[in-house]
């Protein structure tokens, strides 16, 4: 099948049609972080990567999910279970460390899932904050955290 140019281009319109509203957080960083910082390290997580920060990472989240920032400073911190993180207005979650995942189960999912929030942003004030979920050594049939 050969696409036209008009095709494409009349797709193209479509998707972007389907935006409606503001898109991106609304209320600033600095304004955040002035309201509230709720650091996993203050609600039982531990920086390492063999530790399960699950509760951690969501007791935080509730804490500051009226208004705030989640903090996830520098270090290795393991996640056990999926984290699903609901609601949520004005709050972001800043991740300057690296999750990974120290599950051996192989259910489909994301490690974090966050629904339902309004004016929220997740990402990384030093620029080193990742997540590794192994998923290429799950396909491979292994799940050992070598880190």
């Amino acid at each position: 099948m050969k696409l036209q140019l008009t095709s494409v281009l009349t797709v193209a319109g479509l998707a972007a049609a389907q935006l409606s509203g503001k898109v991106g957080p609304t209320t600033s960083r600095d304004a955040k972080t002035a309201k509230k910082i709720c650091n996993v390290l203050n609600y039982g997580g531990a920086a390492s990567a063999t530790t399960d920060n699950s509760v951690a990472v969501t007791k935080a989240w509730e804490d500051c999910k009226a208004g705030g920032q989640v903090f996830i400073p520098s270090g290795s911190y393991g996640l056990d279970k999926w984290v699903s993180l609901a609601g949520g207005k004005g709050v972001s979650i800043n991740l300057e460390g690296v999750i990974f995942r120290i599950s051996s189960g192989t259910a489909p999912g994301a490690l974090i899932t966050v629904q339902s929030a309004d004016d929220f942003e997740f990402y990384s004030g030093n620029s080193k904050g990742a997540i590794q979920g192994y998923g290429f050594e799950l396909h491979k049939g292994t799940s050992q955290l070598t880190a």
